[in-house]
């Protein structure tokens, strides 16, 4: 069991457990209605709202692209079946992207860490 990995994805989760608190199109985090678009900009302490790989990097302190290289971004990876960060990236901002799937596929790689030997 990969505990460590598991309660870093828990925490991503719980920023974007509530609909309001989960963004897309091009913004890895927003502070009151101002995007965050750089890869290499940490996430403010005040920010309100992430993506998927937004939530990750406020989860382990780091930048967005901290998170690309975090096992809890791989094992995010790894429950969509996509190995790059464009393609998560795509994935959070469909235009069909529902919040309930987000929150679906953060539970399927928390179980998948957890079940991990």
């Amino acid at each position: 069991m990969t505990t460590q990995t598991a309660d870093t994805l828990r925490r991503a989760k719980a920023l974007i457990d509530d609909p309001e608190r989960w963004t897309q199109h091009g913004a890895y985090a927003r502070v009151r209605g101002a995007n965050l678009l750089k890869e290499t900009d940490p996430i403010p302490s005040n920010a309100t709202c992430f993506c998927s790989i937004g939530a990750i990097a406020a989860a382990i302190g780091g930048t967005p692209s901290n998170a690309f290289e975090h096992p809890a971004f791989v094992a995010l990876s790894r429950a969509l079946c996509v190995s790059d960060p464009s393609s998560v990236i795509s994935w959070n901002d469909s235009l069909w992207r529902q919040h309930s799937d987000v929150i679906r596929v953060f539970d399927e790689a928390i179980a998948a860490e957890e079940e991990s030997p």
